[in-house]
């Protein structure tokens, strides 16, 4: 007990037996009562321990008397009272049916060291639906902003409360996708990150309570970058999107994992996305022209749209895929203000790559599309991406599309993919190789050469990146450029000699060049019947319908003076076989006629498709030779004279007489005579995508590319896979506490996806959340008509919450959303327990074998009674007052009649069925029979028909410590809890009461004053040791009359202890209802934390001696931690009171009290940054806590 009362004996053991010691001359002058060992002396000390016990009685006959007084007033203990936590049930899988969980369902945890085996019962019955959440999407249309929940925020897991963050360990610059962090542990691919831009005090943890930060929120709201991972390599983090803006290296990263509705990234994109396998198959810079024609009669803004074109292909670069920018050349659309043409040009090498849509969103957006008929396109992807956000105050004027139309060509002509000649592949790519012609170190070397000659030889600098069968280009530097070409026969890159297939007509000179020419031989060196060559190009000749244009530079290399006449057949693969391709223009004649600038010319066929050749997939086509010839070897017969055997032979001698055609240079150009057609249009608004194509081809059939969202309020959106049907439904919202404004309170009014999809439905709800402000669960009533509309990318049946009132002072934050959830408390259910038997005697007692007991027992007597005496019970207290046992053949054997509880006997008369209750204890009394009836005699006739029993701190256990369901429920899987429980307290100690029983006669139960609010928030928990009530003050810690702000403190040893959000609950529940109508029925109690206020203390402390330096910092370190504990520290140990102000006289004296220090100098005192060094004065409602302590140690001198 704080406040004994006064002794009334002050007297102790010493005094009493100085007292007999001074007694002892006159009584027994013959002893002189000396302490030697004696039977007298020992008598007197025995006598004295009587009379001290004697003394110590009466010093307690006030304290008992006052225990009396309160126990005769009908105060008892406080009994302990049971946590309570919301309870998740899941459904066993392939059920197929919604399961009525009953309340009183119980499940438990497990037992472990801190307690065994602790029950949770439901309170209210529950349908469990088999409906699950899919989708989760908060729309704010005046930011035109859609926001999607972080990674796992469905999987219906308990989500750790703690923040995870990063430092980056890289200074990215703007426009980049990677950074590095100082380690990635917990990151992965599509986790969502926040950026803190500036010094990050957004996050920094503050000392004031939820209402004396509103005003740095708002600012800092914006100071927040968000991105996608996309990529993780080591440490390197790679995001989908662009950093905005440059970071330093330190900057702190956050791994986003609950969901705040209206803010972070936005995921709103307006674009029109045209697709084509084949005309937009573009590996080289190219452009495209897109003729835009829209919708006549249809109004059109005074200004164009911002817009951005773009192409979805590879970034060699970055190595890697990615949205790449167009460059407009010319808009003569203005903006999709009129109709007109828009031209873009494809600015950098790389393929326009063929992808599913969905793998792109997935890479890039990471949203996943659902329409199973889009997801699945594969082409290759332009888009239109509308720079302006479509807000509702917007004044853009949206166009509305007839048709599209697109024509591309190359920006300039394109080589080859590849090539073959039959199956031998042709390079047509040259690697460069220079070398100059030397003067040859020994002529005599040339002679020793085999078929070398001075003129079809020359010796060079150096033989590197030449091979045989190579076209050089030799090149006299001395004589005006004389350019010769021709063919290495041979390399001896021992002497650095090259020689030719032919003579030279030049005699090259030291210095001249030697360069290697791109060659090929597209029918090889010897050409024959059936030999074809193949010509494969994805970007030309899969435009279809496209004029294609080779262009070659060709030569041949003659060795006969015959006129060749071949005969050549071209062709291309359909899908089923070659088919003949129809050349329209032909300046080579079948490869005969040579020149730089010869052409071969066709129209793309329509039906021309992909196949492979020789292991190659591409577009092909073919030329082969099918009749006449280039040319052929003829043989003669040469008679020699053997002069070793004198005898005549006769050989065979093959003469090459061919004109072969050699290809210096083969481009491939395309071009269109008409407009094209799209394959695919499609829009991508809200995060659903719709087919245009079949409008953008058609006239009339207009479209709009671009959509605004369709309502104006802040809407959260759940989609569910399935209906809700009947109820009670309930969905937990495990969101944080809110501030609100009293007059601009938010209220959320909730409706669902009606038969009418322009219609939404009013729904049956109860939203305990009051609009998402705190974590509570929302109960409705699933409705018959419910049905499933497309919204928003995905097809589902949709419930949505929108604010209708109000507005909030922060956006919702929420850990999670949890369906098929239900309050329970810590308790047991106990039916059918005999509590004893009456005998008649008065005053008779009993006990619950489990307790404490909580509220809603059902306590019944067996008694006899006449027909007239049922009726009477049946019509007084109603037909629950008797309950009657029949045997089979329906006769009543027994009648069980109900009694009620009294808080005390003093209004009960001698027929009153009453019974008092100590619920601390489960201690049941009776009447004496003149105040309260006394229960009939019988046997086991006092029967405790059902009771509860639970409650204490143990149970508020830990998210995820109930695992076990232990009330049989066919269908149903497991419960657990996603949130920790809260709200338990242990039975009131007899000091505890002796402080809150006064206070109980003072206000009776009613909370009028200040003080009686304060006292019944501590009646209401155990958990609440500090209490401080502020009359006339709102919830937003502003003046206004007919407001009771309530700040409690719980008992934690937290460095700042602050109440959980079902303390605050229990605390609210309870002053309400000992509260004026005028209070509660305007809901004008607020129940909130304390605010601290941070004490710094600067000091130098000089040691005695340097050896017990380190101890001396630790000890002075950890008295200033205890000292400003708001709860255990303080002058007395006390904790600090609210407004109590610090003193730095007292820390003097708990500082030069440390063994060790010799002295203390130079104490400052830091508050909210000011420098004190007497007195820092606290505001009344506010508590001190630590803050940074600074320790300078100094040797004392002598030391």
């Amino acid at each position: 007990m704080k406040n004994r009362p006064p002794k009334i004996d002050t007297r102790e053991f010493s005094e009493l037996l100085k007292m007999l010691k001074g007694l002892v001359p006159h009584y027994t002058p013959e002893w002189t009562g000396s302490d030697k060992r004696d039977s007298g002396g020992a008598l007197l000390k025995i006598f004295s321990h009587m009379t001290d016990t004697v003394v110590n009685r009466l010093n307690q006959v006030p304290h008992k008397n006052f225990v009396a007084f309160l126990d005769m007033l009908g105060i008892k203990l406080l009994p302990a009272q049971p946590a309570r936590v919301p309870l998740t049930f899941k459904l066993a899988k392939g059920t197929e049916k919604d399961i009525l969980i009953p309340a009183r369902t119980q499940a438990a945890t497990d037992k472990t060291e801190e307690h065994e085996e602790l029950p949770f019962e439901t309170e209210k019955n529950l349908l469990a639906t088999i409906s699950n959440i899919k989708e989760v999407i908060s729309v704010d249309p005046k930011k035109d902003a859609i926001y999607l929940p972080p990674p796992g925020f469905l999987n219906g897991e308990s989500k750790s409360k703690d923040q995870v963050t990063y430092k980056m360990a890289s200074s990215p610059s703007a426009g980049t996708k990677d950074f590095q962090l100082g380690h990635v542990t917990g990151l992965e691919e599509g986790d969502f990150l926040k950026i803190r831009k500036g010094n990050g005090t957004e996050n920094i943890t503050t000392s004031c309570n939820s209402f004396c930060n509103l005003g740095n929120k708002q600012a800092n709201r914006a100071s927040s970058e968000y991105v996608i991972i996309s990529g993780i390599s080591g440490n390197i983090v790679t995001t989908a999107q662009e950093l905005s803006l440059p970071y330093p290296a330190g900057t702190t990263v956050e791994k986003v994992t609950r969901f705040k509705l209206f803010e972070g990234k936005n995921f709103q994109e307006h674009s029109l996305y045209l697709g084509h396998t084949d005309l937009f198959n573009m590996e080289s810079t190219g452009k495209v022209t897109i003729e835009v024609a829209l919708a006549s009669g249809v109004e059109v803004g005074s200004s164009g749209l911002d817009l951005v074109w773009e192409y979805w292909g590879e970034d060699k670069e970055n190595e890697k895929d990615d949205w790449l920018e167009f460059q407009v050349q010319n808009d003569g659309t203005n903006g999709f203000k009129q109709s007109g043409k828009v031209t873009i040009l494809k600015t950098k090498e790389g393929k326009i790559k063929e992808e599913k849509l969905s793998e792109i969103f997935k890479n890039t957006s990471k949203v996943e599309i659902k329409d199973e008929t889009i997801k699945e396109i594969k082409t290759r992807w332009l888009r239109c991406r509308l720079k302006d956000a479509l807000t509702t105050n917007s004044s853009i004027k949206l166009p509305t599309i007839d048709t599209i139309f697109i024509k591309p060509m190359p920006g300039k002509p394109i080589p080859p993919d590849a090539g073959f000649f039959n199956d031998v592949p042709l390079d047509w790519t040259l690697i460069p190789a220079e070398t100059t012609v030397v003067k040859c170190k020994n002529t005599s070397t040339l002679k020793r050469l085999p078929d070398a000659t001075y003129y079809e030889s020359v010796c060079v600098a150096s033989v590197e990146g030449f091979g045989v069968g190579d076209l050089v280009a030799l090149i006299s530097i001395a004589e005006d450029g004389i350019e010769e070409e021709a063919i290495i026969k041979a390399i001896y890159p021992e002497y650095k000699i090259i020689t030719f297939e032919e003579n030279l007509s030049h005699n090259f000179q030291p210095d001249d060049k030697l360069i290697k020419q791109l060659t090929v031989s597209p029918f090889g060196k010897q050409p024959r019947l059936y030999d074809a060559f193949y010509i494969g190009s994805q970007e030309a000749f899969s435009k279809k319908d496209a004029k294609i244009t080779l262009a070659l530079s060709l030569i041949h290399l003659d060795t006969s003076d015959l006129t060749p006449d071949p005969k050549l057949s071209w062709e291309y693969w359909n899908g089923t076989g070659w088919q003949v391709l129809t050349i329209v223009n032909d300046t080579t004649d079948r490869f005969l006629q040579s020149g730089d600038k010869e052409v071969i010319e066709f129209y793309c066929p329509e039906d021309i498709e992909e196949t492979e050749v020789s292991g190659q997939k591409n577009y092909w086509i073919r030329v082969r030779i099918v009749g006449g010839d280039y040319g052929r070897e003829e043989y003669t017969l040469e008679e020699s004279i053997n002069r070793a055997t004198d005898k005549r032979e006769v050989t065979t001698k093959a003469e090459r007489k061919y004109k072969l055609p050699v290809i210096r240079n083969l481009t491939i150009s395309y071009s269109f005579e008409k407009k094209e057609e799209l394959q695919y249009c499609l829009t991508y608004n809200n995060l659903a995508h719709r087919d245009k194509t079949s409008e953008s081809r058609t006239q009339g059939l207009s479209f709009q590319p671009f959509v605004p969202l369709d309502d104006t309020r802040l809407n959260l959106y759940l989609g569910f896979d399935s209906p809700l049907k009947n109820g009670p439904i309930r969905i937990f919202f495990d969101a944080k506490e809110l501030p609100f404004n009293a007059d601009k309170k938010p209220k959320l009014e909730w409706t669902y996806s009606s038969v009418d999809k322009n219609v939404w439905g009013e729904l049956n709800y109860l939203d305990a959340t009051e609009g998402l402000i705190k974590a509570d669960i929302l109960e409705l009533i699933g409705p018959s008509d419910f049905s499933a509309h497309s919204r928003l990318g995905d097809y589902l049946y949709w419930v949505k919450g929108s604010l209708v009132e109000g507005e909030y002072e922060d956006s919702p934050l929420l850990d999670g959303i949890y369906p098929n959830t239900t309050w329970a408390f810590q308790a047991e259910t106990i039916k059918n327990e005999i509590l004893g038997s009456s005998d008649g005697e008065p005053d008779q007692t009993f006990s619950f074998l489990k307790f404490p007991v909580i509220k809603g027992q059902e306590i019944r007597v067996r008694e006899i009674l006449s027909e007239e005496e049922k009726q009477a019970l049946i019509e007084l207290p109603g037909e629950d007052a008797i309950h009657e046992v029949k045997d089979e053949t329906g006769k009543v054997t027994e009648i069980w009649v109900l009694w009620k509880e009294a808080p005390d006997f003093f209004d009960s008369t001698e027929h009153s069925r009453h019974y008092t209750l100590d619920r601390a204890t489960g201690e049941i009394q009776f009447g004496d029979g003149i105040n309260g009836m006394i229960p009939p005699v019988g046997d086991d006739n006092i029967k405790a028909f059902l009771y509860q029993a639970g409650g204490g701190a143990e149970g508020n256990v830990k998210a995820g410590e109930i695992k076990t369901l232990k009330s049989a429920v066919a269908g149903v899987d497991k419960a657990s809890n996603t949130v920790a429980a809260d709200g338990g307290a242990d039975t009131a100690t007899l000091d505890e009461m002796l402080e809150i029983g006064p206070a109980m006669i003072s206000h009776r139960n009613r909370a009028v004053t200040a003080e009686d609010f304060e006292w019944l928030a501590k009646e209401a928990s155990r958990k609440v040791v500090k209490v401080r009530c502020l009359p006339n003050i709102n919830n937003g810690m502003k003046t206004e009359v007919g407001w009771v702000t309530v700040i409690i403190v719980p008992d934690l040893l937290e460095d700042k202890p602050f109440p959980s959000l079902e303390l605050r609950r229990k605390v609210r529940r309870y002053l309400e209802a000992h509260s004026a109508n005028t209070l509660t029925s305007a809901d004008h109690i607020y129940l909130d934390g304390p605010s601290y206020i941070e004490i710094g203390v600067s000091v130098d402390i000089f040691v005695s001696s340097i050896d017990v330096a380190y101890e001396v910092e630790r000890e002075v370190r950890a008295k200033l931690n205890a000292f400003f504990h708001p709860l255990t520290g303080g002058p007395e140990r006390k904790g600090w009171d609210f407004g109590r102000n610090v003193s730095a006289s007292d820390i003097y004296a708990l500082l030069e009290d440390i063994e060790g220090v010799d002295h203390v100098e130079n104490l400052r005192l830091t508050s909210d940054g000011t420098i004190n060094e007497d007195v820092v004065e606290i505001k009344d409602d506010f508590l001190v806590a630590n803050g940074t302590h600074e320790i300078n140690l100094q040797l004392a001198n002598g030391g």
